[in-house]
């Protein structure tokens, strides 16, 4: 009934205007006396580990600065597998791309082509959901080499479950960046999903340009990238989508929570 409510409510209201006037509160540096209770209740409301970040609370100068927060090293090992977790969240979903369609997959009612904006395939997917708590900047998945990347404009619409089972293409229409890496086994496409809230994408290869009213846009991201190496974050969300190349024996349930550089396959 929550969740229900909620979709309701934003379905009359300006979505893309507000998650953009958000955005710009989130980034405006409020004085420590303000802020620092601000984020307190936060972290108190979700339960954020605080201990994980290098800084302390009185060290951060806006809300962004604190959601995108850098963890201590060594808090997430990687492991020794194929494909690693890109972000902490938790698993909505994965399985075999049939016919460059995603199955039954909740939010996924779309071709592999509608989701990444272009050329492109794969033949198995996974959805890893970030919630207010967790972590929020994403990594590699994989070593290899960055090629492809395409901004494409779309909705707002939240990416919770509720929300994904109403609209059953939520992720290949809200706005997102997909990224391509490529592998000995072919291209594998991550894709960074924004959700209501989210005032940006940004990433480590082009400049932000997402939630700005800019039209679409892609270009070439050229270098080698190893596996947990940093390729963007979220400045409030969301989703992270994994188009894979060659079929996966995945070691993940769908719910689980898993955190950044655990193994998503054996």
């Amino acid at each position: 009934m929550k969740d229900g409510l909620v979709l309701n409510l934003l379905s009359v209201v300006p979505k893309s205007a507000v998650s953009r006037a958000m955005g710009l509160f989130g980034r405006t540096r409020f004085p420590g006396l303000l802020l620092r209770p601000m984020l307190a209740i936060y972290c108190r409301i979700y339960g954020v580990d605080r201990s994980e970040s290098i800084r302390a609370l009185p060290e951060f100068d806006s809300f962004v600065d604190f959601f995108t927060r850098e963890l201590k090293p060594g808090l997430r090992p990687l492991a020794d597998a194929p494909l690693i977790s890109p972000a902490d969240g938790a698993v909505a979903s994965f399985g075999r791309i049939v016919d460059g369609g995603f199955g039954d997959a909740d939010g996924l009612d779309a071709r592999v082509g509608d989701l990444l904006g272009g050329e492109g395939e794969g033949n198995s997917f996974i959805v890893i959901y970030l919630s207010p708590k967790d972590y929020h900047r994403v990594h590699s998945p994989v070593a290899g080499e960055l090629g492809r990347w395409r901004y494409l404009p779309g909705r707002f619409w939240p990416v919770f479950p509720a929300s994904t089972r109403k609209f059953r293409d939520l992720f290949a229409s809200n706005e997102r960046l997909a990224v391509e890496i490529g592998t000995e086994g072919g291209p594998l496409w991550l894709v960074f999903v924004a959700a209501f809230g989210v005032g940006r994408i940004a990433t480590t290869f082009c400049e932000p340009i997402s939630n700005t009213g800019l039209p679409r846009s892609e270009g070439v991201a050229d270098g080698a990238i190893a596996a947990g190496d940093e390729l963007g974050r979220f400045e409030l969300g969301s989703t992270v989508v994994l188009v894979v190349p060659g079929e996966v024996d995945w070691c993940v349930t769908p719910g689980q929570t898993i955190r950044l550089g655990e193994a998503l396959c054996r």
